[in-house]
């Protein structure tokens, strides 16, 4: 395996590299009628699509290996069933224990039970979604807005969230230090864009845009970053600084340990490349 990934040539990207060891370490999964657990009672049973989509189901289901096992909610956003079944529950039977692999370090197990509850919050211009634990709530006026849209990978980036498990950092560690909030959302985003739907180029950035961003913008930016730092300097910089942040020993050294270069000198180097490419 090292000497595949010495052959890979400068301008191949890192998710390149990440997929194809994702499509050589990780088992397939799949799901199938026989691994849905029905949680509601014997009482009220829903006896057809129709009647799932205007009362909503709470349905469990189980990866083809029964290691996982995640709960869709839509009780509270019945209009979310049919998109839940057909689109989301794949997207989280493959890629769920793909995450748990991408991400791993020393000691830790990702939570093997996940919920999602599709609800309406009662504020306006409440996030798309959001992760906390081991669920995820999905923002159902965004989601039935953008299900052709960005819909499947909101819902990536979130699981990513579940998997990183930052949390546990001053649980484990007393001296933990503080996790900055973009990176945490960078690598989320990065995860996101460059291996989830790399086709979609949803974190490039134009070189007219190279004066205005910095490394710290967070979510899309900061995973375009992450992903030029990995290509040009250390290509598991992703997997490094995840362990780091679980564990509660992120640093901003540590980018001139794994990389040579000190934050700001990459950022400058970064901004100088996105500023002289060729404009799309």
């Amino acid at each position: 395996m090292k000497k595949v990934l010495q052959n890979f040539s400068d301008k191949a990207t890192l998710a390149a590299v990440f997929m194809l060891l994702l499509i050589l370490m990780a088992p397939a999964v799949s799901y199938a009628a026989t691994d849905v657990i029905d949680t509601r009672t014997p009482e009220k049973p829903v006896k057809s699509a129709e009647s799932a989509a205007t009362k909503g189901t709470r349905e469990v289901f189980k990866t083809a290996d029964g290691v996982y096992q995640f709960t869709i909610d839509t009780t509270q956003a019945p209009e979310m069933t049919d998109w839940t079944r057909k689109k989301l529950v794949p997207i989280i039977t493959e890629w769920y224990p793909k995450l748990v692999q991408l991400l791993p370090s020393k000691g830790f197990e990702a939570p093997k039970s996940i919920v999602f509850n599709c609800k309406k919050p009662d504020k306006q211009g409440a996030a798309p979604a959001w992760a906390g634990g081991a669920g995820v709530t999905l923002n159902a006026n965004w989601f039935m807005k953008n299900l052709k849209g960005e819909a499947g990978g909101a819902t990536v980036h979130e699981m990513v969230h579940l998997v990183q498990h930052y949390g546990d950092a001053r649980k484990n560690n007393p001296h933990a230090t503080k996790n900055p909030g973009w990176l945490v959302e960078g690598i989320a985003d990065y995860v996101r864009w460059y291996l989830y739907e790399p086709q979609s180029h949803g974190a490039d950035i134009g070189p007219k845009r190279a004066s205005k961003v910095n490394y710290d913008g967070s979510y899309r930016v900061t995973a375009n970053f992450l992903n030029w730092v990995s290509l040009k300097y250390d290509r598991p910089l992703v997997l490094k600084l995840n362990a780091a942040c679980r564990q509660g020993l992120y640093t901003e050294d540590l980018w001139k340990k794994y990389t040579g270069r000190t934050l700001q000198e990459l950022n400058e180097e970064w901004k100088a490349d996105l500023a002289n490419q060729p404009a799309k």
